[in-house]
Parts: C-alpha cells; structure tokens; sequence
C-alpha cells in the first residue's frame, strides 16, 4: 500500500470549474413534487450525479434508488417519483419517462435536451457544458431539489461544503494533484470507495474510461474474498492493473478497520494500491473525490502546463 502525497502542480483543465458548476445548480429554481419513494433513471454520466444524491438520502435515512441505464425497479409505481436525469438527452431517457408514466409514477426529468414534457421538467441545463462540469451542475440541481421537498441532508451537506471545495481546487490549481495518478491512463485502473460514497469510484471510472483499455469501480466492503484473490493471483493484465482506493473522513470506524484489513492482504500479496485520503465531512469529502478524478484523468493533455513539484 502507498499513500499519495503532493507531486504535480497543474494550471488548468477539466474538473476546475465543477465548485462554480455545483454552486450553479444549487441556486437553480426547481419544482416542489410530492412522493413516498425515489427512483432516479441516469444516464452516462448522469449516473455519477444521481450516485451522489442517493448517497447523500442514505446518509440522511433516505431511500433513493439509482436505476443506471433507466432500467427501473418492480416496485416503482403509485407514489413513486421517478426523476429522469440525463444531460445528453437520449432518446432511452424519453423512453423511461414513457415507461415510468405507464406505471402510474409521477415523474420529473433533468437534462440540457427536451426529453418530456415542460410541466414535467425539472430543470433544464445549459447546452454545451464539460463532462465534469455537467456532472457538478446536476449535482446541485439535485440537492436543491430534494432540500425543497423536504428530504434533508443533500442540500444542506452540498452548501456547506463549497468554501472547501474551492479551497481544495485551489490548492489543487496552485500547488499540486497527489502522486500516482499519472500513471493511471493506458493502463487498467479498477477504483473503489466506501458504500456510502460510491458515487466518487463511479466518476473516476468515467473519467478514466476514454484513456484506458478497460476500467472498473466497485464498493467496499462489497470487495469480497474471491475478488481479492483474483487481484491478487497471475493474470494477462496483471502487470497493467493499478488499484485506487478513495478514502473518506468522517466515515463509520468499522468500516475503515475492514478497508485496513483488505489493504494489509492485498500487501501480503505483493499487490500494491494507491491510496487517496479526502478530508472534510462526507458529501465535502466524496465532492473532492469527484472532482479530482477529471483533473487527475487530463494529466497528460496538460504536460506542458504542469511541472515536477520538488
């Protein structure tokens, strides 16, 4: 195991406009709905941002369901809200609005395309916005969204983590981006988080997926036996495979003490992993992970403006 400290400084890039593109969002007007449970349909990206708000209503005591690829659970019907995010407006986005209606759910979308009806928008983004950016935008429609009915926690967690979450852009804009990642494009990162803070492991998959010939992202302590020994044992990509763990502060102790105990038996092992610490409360922390994994994914394109640290 390896913790990261400070290496590169970059200047510029994907991923340092999110806090202003969260900050966007969380100021947007939205609509009041009333619902007994959540679904929210993501799609691509989308995925990521709706990852963040139902970790945020677990953490809060909140049921929230993430159907990736609108692929919708049995259970959704009467009293349930299904909230279609997509930025790019694809057409299975529609579909899963068609579907959901079909159900007898009320239903909501977001996205920069006219993928429903208007009475059914919540908002409606900006066109031509960067992956990362788009991401932090619906975050914070998200939150915005479900503070305004009554579901605490995902407005209040993303408000009060902004000052640091420019602060860490900052430091990350001026000074340095952790030691490691550089190393991660062309090669076959496989990313992993805590299960209430899975939405960080999903956006460093996306981030990292257009560079690298596979990626993958998984959930601790879902991490089970079998997979460590897979890692663990001889493989054609064994010699290519970069293990990433994002850890969290403020996380539940137990927890950490199983991620200690995996880490010491993927050392035994021989396998070394690239760990990441984010500091702050968890939403601050996981909000950090996130951005973080398209500055780290565009490394490379920036050479010419990044230096070695010292």
């Amino acid at each position: 195991m390896r913790r990261s400290d400070c290496h590169y400084a970059v200047a510029s890039g994907e991923g340092f406009s999110f806090p202003e593109a969260v900050e966007s969002g969380l100021g947007m007007s939205v609509p009041s709905r009333e619902f007994d449970g959540l679904c929210i349909a993501a799609f691509g990206n989308s995925a990521i941002s709706s990852q963040f708000a139902a970790d945020a209503c677990g953490r809060s005591g909140i049921l929230a369901h993430v159907a990736s690829e609108g692929r919708l659970p049995g259970w959704a019907g009467l009293g349930t809200l299904v909230l279609v995010v997509s930025y790019a407006g694809r057409r299975e986005a529609s579909e899963a609005l068609a579907e959901a209606k079909s159900r007898g759910c009320a239903v909501g979308w977001i996205s920069s395309a006219q993928i429903g009806d208007a009475e059914d928008a919540v908002s409606v983004l900006p066109e031509g916005l960067s992956s990362s950016d788009a991401v932090g935008m619906e975050i914070g429609v998200l939150s915005a969204f479900l503070g305004k009915n009554g579901r605490i926690g995902p407005r209040d967690e993303v408000e009060a983590s902004l000052p640091g979450l420019k602060e860490y852009r900052d430091v990350l804009a001026g000074g340095s981006v952790p030691v490691g990642l550089e190393d991660l494009r062309g090669k076959v990162p496989a990313f992993y988080a805590l299960t209430d803070a899975i939405a960080s492991a999903r956006s460093w998959k996306a981030a990292f997926e257009p560079f690298c010939p596979m990626t993958f992202f998984g959930e601790l302590t879902e991490f089970d036996h079998n997979e460590i020994v897979g890692w663990c044992s001889p493989n054609g990509f064994a010699g290519d495979l970069r293990m990433v763990v994002l850890r969290m502060s403020g996380g539940l102790p137990e927890l950490d003490r199983t991620v200690d105990c995996m880490l010491e038996v993927l050392g035994e092992h021989g396998r070394e992993v690239l760990v990441i610490e984010f500091e702050g409360g968890l939403a601050s922390a996981e909000l950090k992970a996130v951005m973080l994994s398209w500055i780290a994914s565009g490394i490379p394109e920036v050479e010419d403006r990044w230096q070695a640290w010292g």
